[in-house]
């Protein structure tokens, strides 16, 4: 994982989970209201 990051660990922990359950960035991006380019780069 990058070192800079404007996403929470808990953030991170779940776009790992929705994106294992075949959700893509955009949508989860969404999801947790956060910007696609954070969910992008993880």
């Amino acid at each position: 994982m990058r070192t800079r990051s404007t996403l929470t660990e808990g953030q991170r922990e779940r776009l790992v989970d929705l994106f294992e359950a075949g959700m893509g960035a955009a949508v989860a991006a969404s999801e947790l209201n956060v910007r696609y380019y954070a969910t992008e780069k993880l």
